[in-house]
């Protein structure tokens, strides 16, 4: 347990040092902010919307993983490699090149195209699960996510040449354009789908011990799973169809959680949502933190590694792949 406390108060003083930390955006007369002339205007309306949504979608995607673990019995399940971010993320692309200039405009399509990919990867998704093994489903996740790149790639090609190169560093995954707005548009699917995924924590225990003692205590396996299964998916959608696919935060955190506690859902939700939301907001502080002339999508970092991450699983022989 002391593990898990150093952790939770680490988590907690980086979400209260990143909005000090980085440095400033192109534009700003000064070079560089680390603690010192940061005014008003970068706190309030730049640093801090993008802290708070940046741990959010770190949240959501942590606790998404984590419910896709307990439903399909597999460590690997999560967003990322289910496929559905990236669908996400594609149908955000296709309405974003269908919307106006407008900021409102921009927000609205964003998330009615990640919205609507998501939920339509999903329904792929369960399909593959109900016929096949959880190893067939991480494969088909694989297959699916290459489809929405090829799709991708198509529509960077012929596309203009600025305006591909913008939709491009989007996909990687960053918070460069998030304001309030955005957090108002994400709360709501934020907090139900929260709230729902955590009432149902004990549930989710007899999941994780095998659909058989599921049925033994009279859990309508089928009908909660669909439910819970579409909950975070929607949660997925929303969360994606602004800052783009970030990967692999709903493998490394669950798993991490998982291996220093053995405690139930009603414990371990909690404890993802709030490691998952701080690692997504210190992988964007050290984004914001490398000195290049543009900045660094944050989907780089947490790419880089939750690969370093796999491959230490496969060395360890998992067991649960």
């Amino acid at each position: 347990m002391i593990n898990v406390w150093a952790l939770v108060l680490l988590s907690f003083s980086v979400l209260v040092i990143s909005p000090f930390v980085g440095y400033q955006l192109p534009g700003v007369e000064s070079e560089q902010v680390i603690f010192q002339n940061l005014s008003l205007h970068m706190f309030w309306d730049i640093r801090l919307p993008r802290v708070i949504f940046c741990f959010l979608v770190g949240a959501g995607l942590g606790l998404a993983g984590l419910t896709y673990q307990a439903l399909f019995g597999n460590s690997l399940a999560s967003p990322f490699t289910l496929g559905i971010s990236a669908a996400s993320s594609l149908g955000a692309v296709i309405m974003l090149n269908q919307s106006e200039s407008n900021d409102l405009s921009f927000v609205g399509a964003s998330l009615m195209g990640g919205l609507t990919g998501g939920m339509l990867a999903a329904l792929f998704v369960y399909y593959i699960a109900m016929r096949n093994s959880s190893l067939w489903l991480i494969i088909s996740g694989i297959a699916l996510s290459l489809i929405c790149y090829s799709f991708f790639f198509l529509f960077q090609y012929i596309g203009v040449l600025e305006g591909s190169f913008a939709s491009f560093r989007w996909l990687i995954g960053g918070f460069e354009q998030i304001d309030y707005s955005s957090i108002k548009l994400l709360l709501p699917f934020f907090a139900l789908g929260v709230a729902y995924i955590l009432l149902k924590s004990r549930e989710l225990d007899l999941f994780s011990c095998g659909e058989e003692l599921a049925y033994s205590r009279g859990l309508n396996v089928d009908g909660l799973r669909k439910t819970l299964f579409f909950t975070v998916s929607l949660l997925t959608g929303a969360s994606v169809a602004f800052s783009g696919p970030i990967g692999f935060v709903g493998v490394i955190i669950p798993n991490v959680a998982r291996s220093l506690t053995r405690a139930s859902h009603r414990v371990l939700g909690p404890l993802v949502l709030l490691l998952s939301g701080s690692f997504l907001v210190f992988c964007d502080s050290v984004a914001r933190m490398i000195p290049t002339t543009l900045e660094v999508p944050v989907g780089i970092i947490t790419t880089f590694l939750g690969s370093i991450f796999l491959i230490r699983m496969c060395l360890k022989g998992h067991s649960s792949l």
